[in-house]
């Protein structure tokens, strides 16, 4: 997540749906999308492994015919297996920004909009409005090095990108 999203304004008896529902994401949902991000690239480069071993055997009219294809298999493997420990590594840090914006700065707003509504309307709304602020202040630093990860690392997915782009048919 790049940038955090606005909470969607929900009534109040389904506000605390919503909480549990960014809970949940926070947890179940935060660890399959990091699961995700690390299995998917390694199982592209074992993919790419396993063409280029057994594509010359098993269709080598193909082979010969599309070789750009073929041969672009076996950069794939390293910027796959690259992008898979990249991934493996970076998963931490946007982990653990994403629970803390799903799981916390998320159902602090959502309160924050019921309270906002609560006569008398000055107090509430100056409560709110600060509990939203202490959150996103909170929530900065995280939010600050995974951007820094993010833009350190973002090349190397072009490249992988590239040449997983090159194997498109060869599989």
């Amino acid at each position: 997540m790049a940038e955090k999203e606005p909470v969607q304004e929900v009534s109040f008896l389904k506000t605390p749906f919503y909480i549990i529902r960014d809970w949940v994401k926070a947890s179940v949902g935060n660890v399959l999308r990091r699961g995700k991000e690390v299995v998917m690239p390694a199982k592209n480069a074992l993919e790419s492994a396993w063409n280029t071993v057994s594509k010359p055997f098993t269709a080598p009219a193909h082979t010969l015919f599309h070789p750009i294809k073929y041969l672009a298999n076996i950069p794939r493997i390293a910027t796959a297996t690259v992008r898979a420990v990249k991934n493996l590594y970076k998963a931490p840090l946007t982990g653990v920004n994403e629970a803390y914006q799903e799981g916390i700065q998320n159902p602090i707003e959502r309160v924050g909009y019921k309270l906002a509504k609560v006569p008398p309307k000055s107090v509430t709304s100056m409560t709110a409005g600060f509990s939203n602020k202490v959150a996103n202040v909170l929530g900065w630093p995280l939010r600050a090095v995974d951007g820094v990860a993010k833009w350190a690392t973002n090349w190397w997915d072009d490249v992988d990108d590239y040449f997983g782009a090159a194997t498109q048919g060869a599989h």
